[in-house]
């Protein structure tokens, strides 16, 4: 158990860095530095950046996580074999993306986006790279380099882009910068893990391209689901400021479904490991903590950002954002269940199934697609936030559906505790109405209620406890 415990700190680190070094750089952003209108334009190009990332970066990541956790004896070739596999692609897609910058941009007609897109490339080219050295890493339970190699990495990805920005070089200093800082985190990457080397064991490229296509997919699906709205709503609402709202309320409502995608990081070579070694009673286990720490943990936080979201986006913006309160209030339960459609989907993946997530989430990302069509016109930005929220519940619930299915594994008693234990501090909130700094007052009192009734409802057992002890040892 310590393995999971040890390597959930670690990663839950670089987890609380990815969250305050995002987190600034959106804030600095769009609060000091740049006008509505213009942290929209930084939000969409961002979007593709992450979109291009995930077809060269996030699918083969996993990949050699796998591979690596199953056979650790085989560990240095397969990097070297991924290595070899993204030189190539990464530059077929810096040069298809770079050439592609102005139909991009006519697309979300902004003709100041060609620019942007095209410096943006270079980060796109070292990504993979840096990404394949994270998944060996974590192959090797090395949880601990992993987490030091992904802090540096947002490290220099807010500091390089505020820097520029601030010295007045607006937009097109913020993709400099986290370009330089893409190339910064691959030499950082290289001194941990160094270089790929020529060994005499065999391992297929077939093997690691044949699991890495389907878990590409599933990776971009994932992208466009949390994507696809925000690029809607940039290219048929005519009011550019619309999409800068719309950024804000997306930034704010992913923040605890990142914090539980750490569970993910870890559960991918954990279930790995067990299911190839046909431990079911193991895998059964890690199953039902990841789902069980998930919903102790997203549950009240998506709640009480979704009923306090207007004081929230104004804390955290200005009064200038208010319009994206309604919007913020959806996606906070949107990204609810992106969390357990994560979650769920990694177990799959895990367990071999990949193509199973694959046609989940295909089918989640058409919905979306037509939702988004027909309701942003009508609706505006609501409506785009509702096609996600509906796309993302209905992947949720097949693929959770599917791993209970599998495994018979759920913690139904520990969820129906927590939705009790937050049912009251998110009845109460509407009486507090507060705001400014007084909201976290006001968050630290709700929080503190959601505990104590866990407490009494004995959710909270010694065994936490000891698994927190022994992360901490």
């Amino acid at each position: 158990m310590a393995t999971i415990e040890k390597g959930t700190l670690y990663l839950f680190s670089s987890k609380i860095v990815f969250f305050l070094t995002g987190y600034l750089l959106y804030f600095i952003l769009g609060r000091f530095l740049l006008t509505p209108e213009e942290f929209g334009i930084f939000g969409v190009v961002v979007g593709l950046i992450g979109i291009t990332n995930v077809l060269l970066a996030q699918g083969i990541q996993q990949s050699v996580s796998k591979f690596v956790s199953a056979q650790k004896e085989l560990a240095p070739v397969i990097k070297r074999k991924a290595f070899k596999l993204e030189i190539l692609l990464s530059i077929i897609f810096f040069f298809a993306y770079f050439l592609a910058a102005p139909f991009a941009a006519q697309i979300f007609n902004e003709p100041r986006m060609v620019l942007l897109i095209q410096i943006s490339a270079i980060g796109i080219f070292f990504r993979p790279f840096v990404s394949i050295m994270r998944g060996y890493l974590n192959g090797l339970k090395r949880f601990k380099g992993e987490a030091v190699l992904a802090m540096a990495t947002r490290i220099l990805r807010l500091a390089l882009p505020v820097l520029l920005v601030a010295l007045g070089y607006s937009l097109f200093g913020a993709f400099l910068g986290i370009a330089i800082a893409m190339i910064l985190s691959f030499s950082i990457g290289l001194a941990m893990t160094g270089l790929p080397t020529r060994n005499n064991n065999s391992f297929s490229s077939n093997t690691l391209i044949l699991f890495a296509l389907p878990v590409i997919a599933f990776s971009l699906i994932q992208s466009l689901l949390t994507q696809l709205d925000m690029f809607f709503v940039k290219a048929m609402l005519t009011a550019g400021e619309n999409a800068g709202y719309y950024v804000a309320a997306t930034t704010l409502a992913k923040l605890p479904y990142e914090a539980i995608t750490t569970i993910a990081l870890v559960l991918l070579p954990l279930v790995s490991e067990t299911s190839f070694a046909n431990r079911i009673a193991k895998t059964s286990f890690y199953i039902m903590h990841a789902f069980r720490y998930a919903i102790l943990f997203i549950l009240p936080t998506a709640l009480i950002a979704s009923v306090t979201a207007l004081p929230l986006i104004t804390l955290f913006y200005r009064q200038a954002y208010a319009p994206a309160a309604s919007v913020l209030s959806i996606l906070a339960i949107a990204y609810l269940f992106l969390a357990f459609f994560t979650i769920s989907a990694t177990i799959i993946i895990a367990h071999g199934k990949p193509k199973h997530v694959f046609a989940i989430g295909a089918s989640a990302l058409l919905l979306d697609f037509i939702l988004n069509y027909y309701l942003v016109p009508i609706l505006g930005m609501e409506g785009a936030a509702i096609a996600t929220l509906a796309s993302m519940a209905i992947a949720a619930l097949i693929t959770t559906a599917y791993v209970f299915g599998k495994f018979r594994v759920f913690p139904f008693r520990s969820g129906a505790k927590a939705l009790l234990a937050a049912a009251i501090p998110i009845a109460i909130s509407p009486f507090f109405y507060w705001s400014g700094l007084m909201l976290l007052l006001e968050y630290a009192i709700l929080v503190a209620i959601y505990i104590v009734l866990l407490f009494l409802l004995r959710e909270i057992r010694e065994e936490d406890f000891i698994i927190l002890r022994n992360a901490l040892g």
